[in-house]
């Protein structure tokens, strides 16, 4: 079964990481939330990308902004990170609106040791 073909699924250490189907959420604009597995390291993060990349293509509506949902991220290290940029890059690249809810405070932490913070603000970003 494909992860992105089983909604609300719950991630597993061990398995590739599911995600949630895109769905439009709660807010001014339409929303596409994308939720993130409970761990991301080195291990899990080609997958996890490719899963998030796929979803966010898979959005039709341009104006939808793409939110990734960091909430269930428990376990991670800065694979995560780049995971996060590589998928803002991309969605941005491709002229919609991006914005990153509730990411784990050691993981912002992280990013502002690495100097990348203010591009995974929580802020929307793009159009």
């Amino acid at each position: 079964m494909s992860a992105l073909a089983a909604p609300h699924a719950h991630a597993m250490a061990t398995e590739t990481p599911p995600l949630l189907e895109p769905t439009l959420g709660q807010a001014s604009r339409p929303q596409a939330l994308l939720v993130l597995p409970a761990e991301i390291t080195h291990a899990q993060a080609a997958g996890c990308l490719a899963l998030l990349l796929a979803a966010a293509r898979a959005q039709s509506d341009s104006s939808v902004t793409i939110v990734i949902d960091a909430a269930p991220l428990v376990r991670f290290d800065s694979s995560a990170l780049a995971v996060l940029l590589e998928c803002r890059r991309a969605v941005l690249q491709n002229g919609r609106p991006f914005a990153i809810r509730a990411m784990p405070a050691r993981l912002t932490e992280l990013a502002r040791l690495y100097g990348v913070a203010e591009l995974l603000d929580q802020e929307p970003h793009g159009n």
